[in-house]
């Protein structure tokens, strides 16, 4: 700013002091003033400079202002054509809305008319090379425009321009082929380089995905398509991917003639090809890992354009396709579900259904939900459009198409599908198997994969050594990562293939794929390696326990799934050989790869460990009243679940608990007895239960000898867990008397065996029995009344009570029945133990060659009770469903689990509840429900009379006596040793292993010298009391009688 003085001069005079005074200032004051001064004129100066600055802007501004205001005038009313408008739109674009002003409506619209468009004509003059640049520059800009404003109906006109730039075939009539091909591929680099699918991604993202009429659609995705359509492709293949492949739902968001153009230009061969090149580079292209919506956008994308033309690609594409899918984003969901509850327990059946109770939920755990690996607990809650692209995936036409040839990046698709899909497995795997006629898709894993491959090798050779670490090793060693893959997926076939298979079928080498010896080899592998991964720990996370180490080559499955799959591929081959042996003696024993001595004292240290766990846990957790008001399962319900140690936490807290709980057939079966019997033996002592201490939980009670269930109930159901504890019995006869005798553990031995023969009498009506004569609860509504349920509760407890003191019951469970003690499912097999004729008719209708709907059957089931005959729906509304040759085995499967499971489903919750009172559910999961079976009754064989002999003693008998002892009992049938046994011991079943077993040993003592009386014993010593008899013939007749009378303890 100038100051003027009216001197001439603009600049400021000295300040002269004129006065005649002295100055009193110091030297330091005018150095300082002198700075002040300065530092006022260097500010003054700046001032100015900046002034200047903001008056050139404000005249550069008002001027632009002018200019752009005057051009789009002249643009808008024609008064400049060719490159001199196309110039003012592109360097005035923004300025005051130059480039999207309405008054440029008309421009826009008249530049789009004609053939060639009026846009493209300067091409022709001698300018074409500067008109070249600024269309390039205009395209940009209009891409821009688009990425901003595609929503606003304003931008139509604009956005219709940008496909007419971008078509090659608009060249053609304003220049050579060649020199048409040579601007369009700089036009395309030109973008390529600044992300030109990027902004068309924004631009179609910015339109609401429901306006399918929206004006600008059809010049966005021609656009697109003349992108793809240029010589730049392949250096747009990533950003087609990464930017367009993964907008949301973009085949919906599209009309139909604009898909259909997309369609036609998507060319999934280069993308492919790009695939296998060396410049993929997944994590520069894909969605990361996590990302589950992009990963499912782009998941669905990518199976709505080219799951229909997989048919038509070579070995390698599909190749490329499968790893794209599979390994690229499948994979990468790391821990997301397509669709399912993963948190549903067990493997499901041949249908799709699950054949549990609900029951198997509490005692399966995240061991069987790691057959849905990596999951959450919820439904996906994906939007239904998106989840119909993603069927595309396991259509027939796609999975048969792909299958053709079993690669390895193609078995780690599938994989990965079953590891994200866990509601689809079943369609899945039934696709897959039924890919190669019978059963030729297990047959070339097996045979060109498996048996001969370096895995079969390793895990055969070393497998049991080291306690398994060879199989570890093997298991991320990279060397064996293509081997792998295959063998699972044969297992997740193969066990698929055995829910569907009847035992008939299984043992057939027509059906069944592969032979019994190949089968036998088949087991010895997933024993090995899930003996291996039960004995050594797993590597967890520091927050939930969960396993963290899984090879990249198991397509989203952790170690931990593979651990389970070769669990279950174990039980269905082991139940197999249960019911038909081929596997031979020791086959599933997997002992000689440990000390047994320090196995059983390692399981008993880890028992002891764990209870300390679970009591820390229950102090924590401690019970409250529940609210009335809330909704939720039972209080007994809960208790029980809480005893329930997951299988799951406990192979991870305690190894040799979770190979006992898990794989027990990889045990001898008289190790695990004798670690359950160490068990029940360590809980007595945590309880301080002695029989013979003064300070032992004791009850008394006295039984009437004819009313042993009634009192029982009455007098000790009320003690729930207490049971546990010494329970002294007196019994009354039937005179109101006491019996003669002290109970030293015997009375009440016998009072389990008489209660056990009442409560499982079928004519209370709580039991009923098979053909077999197992049983097995009644499935009748008079069951499920809540005073019966009670019953079974205590029944539980009295059957507990019998395993934890080691007594025998004389009582034969079906099955079925006794597979739901260990939390196992049943299956369509098990159906014949209870219905031979249904499971005949099932297997009919299951391999029936006509057509089902002429059998007129519908999903319902007919059921009887008290002759009233019912029928009630399997599925909702099932009366209007009929069975056709579709849906025949999901009607099969839900015939099998009403029957085995539904009717009996309150029962046997009610009677699991009263067992777990008294014996924790990891102890009785050691065994298979043949053992268990024989832990509660016995061995169901002829009595071993040289075993007995062996193991007796006898005390104060003559040499003659006992002689004629054995003598007489040699010649006894097997009713009439049964017999003997039941009097000395109460239990007519031999020990499971052998009378060594007996505590004490079976012992015959000299009786009173009186020869007339009958011999007597003492069941609670196991003791027969014989008098001195002196010939056989009197000795057989005395014992006879007393063995067959059934009196009470007065014959003592």
């Amino acid at each position: 700013m100038n100051h003027h003085y009216f001197t001439g001069s603009t600049r400021a005079p000295k300040n002269i002091n004129l006065s005649s005074g002295q100055s009193s200032s110091s030297a330091q004051d005018v150095l300082q003033r002198a700075a002040l001064e300065r530092q006022t004129r260097d500010d003054q100066r700046r001032k100015d400079a900046s002034a200047r600055v903001v008056q050139r802007i404000y005249r550069s501004s008002r001027e632009r202002h002018r200019l752009y205001t005057q051009w789009r005038s002249q643009v808008s009313t024609g008064q400049v054509a060719g490159i001199d408008a196309l110039r003012m739109v592109v360097f005035g674009w923004g300025a005051d809305g130059m480039g999207a002003h309405a008054d440029e409506k008309a421009w826009w619209s008249a530049v789009g008319q004609g053939k060639p468009p009026i846009i493209l004509l300067p091409l022709h003059a001698p300018t074409a090379p500067r008109y070249i640049v600024l269309l390039k520059l205009l395209s940009f800009k209009l891409l821009q425009l688009a990425s901003t404003s595609s929503h606003s109906r304003e931008t139509v006109p604009q956005l219709a321009i940008l496909p007419l730039i971008l078509d090659v075939s608009s060249y053609k009539s304003v220049m050579t082929e060649a020199d048409a091909q040579t601007l369009n591929r700089e036009l395309s680099d030109y973008l390529a380089r600044r992300n030109v699918l990027g902004l068309i991604r924004r631009a179609l993202m910015n339109i609401s995905p429901t306006d399918k009429k929206h004006p600008n659609l059809p010049s966005l995705i021609a656009s697109l398509a003349h992108l793809l359509n240029s010589n730049s492709l392949p250096e747009l293949l990533p950003s087609l991917i990464s930017e367009i492949l993964s907008i949301p739902l973009l085949p919906n968001r599209l009309p139909i003639p604009s898909l259909t153009l997309l369609a036609k230009s998507l060319d999934l061969k280069s993308i492919l090809s790009f695939i296998r090149s060396p410049a993929f580079i997944p994590e520069n292209v894909l969605p990361p890992r996590g990302d589950h919506t992009s990963i499912l956008d782009t998941l669905g994308n990518f199976a709505a354009f080219g799951a229909g033309q997989v048919a038509k690609w070579n070995t390698s594409e599909r190749e490329a396709w499968a790893s794209l899918l599979g390994q690229g984003l499948l994979s990468r969901l790391s821990g997301w579900v397509i669709e399912g509850r993963p948190v549903s327990t067990g493997y499901t059946s041949m249908s799709g259904g699950r054949a549990g109770t609900g029951l198997e939920d509490t005692h399966e755990s995240l061991e069987d939900r790691q057959f849905r690996p990596q999951s959450v607990g919820r439904k996906s809650g994906l939007n239904t459009k998106l989840l119909a692209h993603l069927s595309l995936l396991i259509q027939p036409a796609h999975l048969s198409a792909l299958t053709i040839s079993l690669t390895l990046p193609v078995v780690q698709f599938v994989l990965a599908l079953l590891s994200t899909w866990p509601e689809k497995r079943e369609t899945v795997l039934t696709l897959v198997g039924s890919a190669r006629k019978n059963g030729g898709v297990i047959k070339e894993l097996w045979r060109t994969e498996v048996r001969a491959g370096p895995v079969m090798r390793r895990v055969l050779d070393l497998g049991g050594k080291n306690g398994g670490k060879a199989v570890l090793d093997a298991l991320h060693d990279p060397k064996l990562a293509s081997s792998w893959p295959p063998f699972i997926l044969l297992t997740l076939l193969h066990t698929h293939l055995l829910l569907s298979l009847g035992d008939d079928e299984f043992f057939s080498s027509t059906i069944n794929p592969l032979t019994l010896s190949e089968t036998t080899l088949l087991s010895s592998l997933w024993r090995n390696v899930a003996f291996a991964l039960y004995w050594n720990p797993l590597p967890t996370s520091d927050s939930a326990n969960t396993p963290t180490d899984s090879p990249e080559w198991l397509a989203g499955w952790r170690v931990e799934g593979v651990r389970e799959i070769m669990r279950r591929s174990m039980a269905s081959v082991y139940e197999r050989d249960q019911r038909k042996p081929f596997v031979g003696d020791g086959g599933w024993l997997m002992s000689e790869s440990f000390d047994t001595r320090g196995f059983v004292e390692a399981a008993i240290t880890e028992e002891q460990d764990l209870d300390s766990i679970n009591e820390e846990d229950s102090a924590n957790r401690m019970d409250v009243d529940p609210d009335p008001n809330t909704t939720g399962p039972p209080v007994g319900i809960r208790s029980f679940a809480k005893k329930m140690m997951t299988k799951r936490r406990m192979a991870f807290l305690s190894p040799r608990l979770g190979v006992l709980n898990n794989i027990p057939q990889t045990i001898p079966f008289e190790l695990r007895v004798e670690i359950f019997r160490a068990f029940i033996r360590n809980d007595k002592a945590r309880l301080g239960i002695d029989r013979y201490s003064r300070r032992s939980p004791k009850y008394q009670t006295t039984i009437r000898r004819d009313k042993v269930a009634e009192d029982g109930y009455s007098k000790l159901n009320a003690i729930g867990a207490g049971l546990k504890g010494t329970i002294s019995i007196e019994f009354i006869d039937r005179f109101g008397q006491p019996e003669a005798g002290i109970d030293g553990g015997g009375v009440f031995k016998e009072f389990l065996t008489s209660l056990s023969a009442e409560v499982f009498n079928t004519d209370r009506g709580l039991w009923q029995a098979t053909k077999q004569q197992e049983l097995y609860p009644a499935p009748t509504n008079y069951a499920t009344e809540s005073h019966q349920l009670d019953w079974y509760q205590f029944i539980g407890r009295v059957l507990g009570k019998a395993l934890y003191e080691g007594t025998l019951v004389d009582v034969s469970l079906a099955g079925f029945f006794l597979k739901k003690w260990l939390g196992r499912q049943c299956y369509l097999d098990d159906l014949s133990s209870l219905d031979l004729q249904l499971y005949d008719g099932l297997i009919k209708l299951k391999t029936f060659d006509g057509n089902v709907e002429e059998l007129a059957l519908t999903f319902t089931i007919d059921v009887e009770e008290f002759g009233v005959t019912t029928s009630v729906d399997l599925i909702p509304d099932g009366a209007s469903v009929p069975v056709t040759n579709e849906n025949r085995l999901k009607y099969i499967d839900l015939v099998a689990a009403y029957k085995l499971n539904t009717q009996i489903k309150k029962q046997s919750e009610a009677f699991f509840l009263g067992l777990a009172d008294i014996i924790e559910p990891k102890w009785i999961r050691m065994f298979d429900q043949r053992e268990l079976q024989m832990l509660l009754g016995g061995v169901d064989t002829e009595i071993d009379l040289v075993d007995l002999k062996r193991n007796s003693v006898s005390h104060g008998l003559s040499e003659t006596t006992e002689t004629a002892f054995w003598n007489v009992v040699s010649r006894f049938n097997g009713e009439e040793k049964r017999a003997l046994i039941k009097f000395v011991t109460s239990c007519p079943r031999p020990p499971m292993l052998g009378f060594k077993e007996l505590d004490p040993l079976f012992c015959i003592r000299a009786g009173a010298s009186d020869t007339t009386r009958l011999p007597s014993s003492a069941t609670c010593v196991n003791m027969l009391k014989l008098p001195p008899y002196t010939d056989e013939a009197t000795l057989r007749a005395k014992l006879l009688t007393a063995i067959t009378s059934e009196a009470g303890f007065d014959l003592s």
